[in-house]
């Protein structure tokens, strides 16, 4: 036995306390080492805004502000793009500005998402599913983003009112 060691028996330490001091690990008895722990994996996460308007009247434009933060010092850059648009053939279109984002370090970075809709498009609510893939292919740690864009058709009156002349005559305007 250490003289340190030794110490810390007289001291009244058990053999557990004594251990990582004298030796780098703990336990009495030994045989098996230590599992080491893996370091984290560096990944980033995708969250997204609300958009606005919304509602949005059929045939305009909406935005979402999209935000993507490194996780564990991650440092890439990261495709946007839009997966699934509820909707069929009148369905609105995505676009991203910018559509990649260079992140690194701590810092959040951000893309606009705009939403453009066709002036057919039936009103109700549409899923705007955004989806992130850096060039490894690696998606975020939390996952695809849902988004519910609600579109709203614009109703139309009309009125008429009294013909000018009146009466009119056979054959001529009004």
């Amino acid at each position: 036995m250490t003289p340190t060691f030794m110490r810390f028996l007289r001291a009244g330490a058990s053999c557990l306390a004594a251990l990582p001091v004298v030796f780098g690990f703990a336990g009495c008895g030994g045989g098996s080492s230590p599992t080491p722990v893996p370091p984290p994996v560096p990944s980033y996460t995708l969250t997204a805004g609300a958009f606005s308007p919304n509602p949005v009247t059929a045939g305009n434009r909406a935005t979402s502000i999209l935000k993507l933060t490194p996780v564990n010092g991650y440092s890439g850059s990261i495709t946007l793009s839009c997966g699934t648009i509820s909707g069929g053939s009148n369905a609105p279109s995505c676009s991203f500005s910018p559509a990649t984002v260079p992140i690194s370090g701590t810092g959040a970075a951000t893309s606009t998402l705009t939403v453009s809709t066709s002036a057919a498009a039936p009103g109700g609510n549409y899923t705007i599913t955004v989806e992130a893939v850096d060039a490894a292919k690696l998606a975020p740690s939390n996952g695809a983003q849902s988004l519910t864009l609600t579109m709203a058709v614009p109703s139309y009156t009309l009125t008429g009112g009294a013909f000018t002349p009146s009466p009119v005559t056979a054959g001529n305007l009004a």
